[in-house]
């Protein structure tokens, strides 16, 4: 048998990421202790993002118990879930890193990428292994950030508005729902154009904030002018107007615009102003069950548990077909969904089983399997599929991504349209794009399909949609 070198995988989760390269910020994950090598603390840096680049490092903490001098080799960088990408590093590096000290910046370059950098997550793995001797077991980190955001609603009403007169201003003070801190105030100036200034509020620390106004229309519906997108730093104040928007025109179009003579304009702010949860959400060495995991049946798994680490099972999870032991806290750590069952009065606590209708046995024990041991068996497209189901509905995101992971990889003729609806249903942009670059290489096959003329048929609006997605993705490569 190959000798297979043991390492550790870090696996950091970054939640509304967008906002670093808007506010031009480095960000660093929570810091792990690794024992196996030495109790060495380590953490992962992001220190620039652009539209096309993310410049990453790892570094030794100052205080940890190993030696004045630690080598790491052959260390590597990938980031998933960036606009559909999945960009490897794949220079492998070796540093001899002191106490304190970072590794050079490693730059990872995106491929596919459009204009702008627009994912709400990304996920960043780095793998490490020792430079000199060896390790006892190969370990996993799972760390979690996410940039604090808060959004506010509001509809700012001018009443009278026909007496409104240049140089007359409005004014709406935001607070936070949250803290009840004063946020910004929002004023409105009538020139030639109607005039939006924000101004911070109680000397805050600069923030990132996305502005977004809409003219409301006699219904109450956006109107098709006036709509305003805006994204910068708030340092002191900001200014713009109104595209082609003046009081004239309201005025001759007050039918459809100024309901009783009121102006109603629609406006969402979004702040982020920091880290909201940094946290190393579970650590894992390899362990008898993990390694062999994809040579029994989960209920060896189980079993392992239960009497070599002295954790009695406290729920079972029932299918229509099958039954399954399980921990509630094993459930509860990597999906919300169980924590919110276990944690509340609920049939499942009483009863201490799940039943589970919608999903079939053997999904369920590949989705217990991969809960437990972070294992994800070889399986078929469609398998994948029901699997892709129970992660969603669960919200057990690592799941999900390798699903998703799997899914790209497995696009062909026969089941393209399929994952398109797929992608759809569960708005996954990053499988979605999959589709779409398979639609672009096999263009023909496909609209000649029975599958896609179906799709036409019974989804006109979806196959219009992706077949201008498609092109406007080509306009970009």
């Amino acid at each position: 048998m190959e000798y297979e070198r043991k390492g550790v995988s870090i696996t950091w989760q970054v939640d509304n990421a967008r906002y670093i390269r808007k506010r031009k910020m480095e960000l660093y994950s929570p810091v792990i202790s690794v024992d196996v090598m030495d109790g060495t603390n380590w953490k992962l840096g992001v220190h620039r993002m652009s539209e096309f680049t993310m410049w990453l490092t790892i570094e030794r903490e100052a205080e940890d118990k190993g030696p004045g001098e630690f080598g790491l080799t052959n260390y590597e960088f990938s980031v998933n879930e960036l606009r559909g990408t999945s960009s490897i590093r794949k220079t492998m590096y070796t540093y001899t890193f002191q106490k304190g000290q970072r590794c050079p910046e490693v730059a990872v370059n995106y491929r596919k990428i459009g204009k702008s950098f627009t994912s709400d997550t990304i996920t960043i793995r780095c793998k490490i292994w020792k430079q000199r001797g060896s390790i006892s077991k190969n370990g996993h980190f799972f760390l979690r950030t996410r940039m604090r955001t808060e959004r506010c609603k509001f509809v700012g009403v001018i009443k009278n508005f026909s007496g409104f007169y240049m140089h007359d201003m409005k004014t709406w003070k935001l607070v936070s729902s949250s803290t009840n801190e004063r946020l910004v105030k929002v004023n409105l100036h009538l020139f030639r154009l109607i005039k939006i200034e924000i101004i911070p509020m109680d000397n805050q620390d600069e923030r990132f904030l996305n502005f977004k106004l809409f003219i409301l229309d006699s219904s109450g519906n956006k109107a098709n002018i006036g709509q305003l997108e805006q994204e910068f730093i708030l340092k002191s104040h900001v200014e713009f107007h109104l595209p082609d928007v003046s009081k004239n025109y309201l005025m001759e179009n007050s039918a459809q615009y100024l309901p009783n003579d009121t102006l109603s304009l629609h406006c969402e702010i979004t702040f982020c102003s920091g880290k909201e949860y940094d946290n190393v959400e579970r650590s894992e060495y390899e362990t008898e069950s993990i390694a062999d995991v994809q040579k029994t049946e989960f209920s060896n798994v189980v079993e392992l548990l239960t009497s070599k680490e002295g954790i009695p099972c406290d729920t079972k999870i029932q299918t229509a077909t099958e039954t399954f032991p399980a921990h509630t806290d094993i459930l509860s750590a990597q999906s919300p969904i169980f924590e919110a069952m276990f944690k509340t009065k609920m049939e499942e606590t009483i009863q201490k089983c799940v039943r589970i209708d919608d999903v079939d046995a053997e999904t369920v024990k590949r989705m217990l399997v991969f809960l437990y041991s972070d294992a994800f068996e070889e399986m078929g497209w469609k398998d994948a599929m029901k699997l892709y189901f129970a992660a969603d509905k669960y919200q057990i995101l690592s799941l999900k991504s390798r699903c998703t992971t799997f899914l790209k990889q497995s696009v062909c003729l026969s089941n393209c349209v399929v994952l398109l609806l797929l992608a759809d249903m569960h708005q996954d942009n990053d499988l979605m794009r999959a589709v779409h670059s398979y639609i672009t290489e096999y263009g023909q096959e496909v609209l000649h399909g029975d599958q896609w003329r179906d799709l036409e048929k019974n989804l006109p609006q979806l196959a219009i949609e992706t077949l201008r997605d498609v092109f406007l993705e080509t306009m970009l490569i």
